[in-house]
């Protein structure tokens, strides 16, 4: 019977936490299209990169992508989520800011068009997508996409962000205002 009552009391749980959840980001997401920003040319690549400034990393820089537009009239998208892995402790997330914040994010040679494999535009390297817009979401949360903590932690006077479904949320509702 007490089974019973802990997965009765895991669901009202989690049925709570998702209306408090959607409660809250529907009123941050509402305006977040004026804040997405073209925050840099880069000229060796025809993909351009933005900045959502309520999307938060790890270490509260802005969330940024890449995106180059193939078709503007296309509802075509590929979607590039970069890896990362996780931090699993407060610790490990102190060293994990080093690598994966915005403020670093570099382009790499997956933004080169001539040779971006299954991002490329080009038929010949990439017959499947080579017509889609393509998306490449920066990875920079520390909990693969599945943070949900919309107020920051206090570790060691630094800071830390963990709203990762909260930044797939904010790039999801930019792209579907744009089609």
């Amino acid at each position: 019977m007490w089974k019973i009552l802990l997965i009765v009391f895991i669901c009202i749980c989690s049925v709570l936490f998702n209306s408090y959840y959607h409660s809250i980001t529907a009123k941050l997401i509402k305006n977040s299209t004026e804040s997405v920003v073209p925050i840099e040319n880069e000229e060796y690549t025809t993909f351009k990169r933005y900045r959502i400034n309520e999307g938060k990393c790890i270490d509260g820089s802005p969330l940024t992508f890449h995106y180059h537009e193939y078709n503007p009239n296309s509802s075509k998208f590929f979607i590039y989520f970069q890896g990362g892995g996780w931090c699993t402790s407060l610790q490990d997330c102190e060293k994990w800011i080093q690598i994966f914040s915005s403020n670093f994010t570099r382009p790499t040679m997956m933004l080169d068009n001539k040779n971006a494999g299954i991002l490329s535009s080009n038929y010949n390297i990439n017959p499947a997508f080579y017509n889609f817009n393509k998306i490449i979401v920066h990875y920079c949360d520390g909990t693969s996409w599945t943070g949900s903590h919309m107020t920051p932690i206090l570790h060691n006077n630094r800071l830390f962000h963990f709203q990762g479904r909260f930044n797939l949320d904010l790039l999801f509702n930019y792209f579907k205002q744009q089609i």
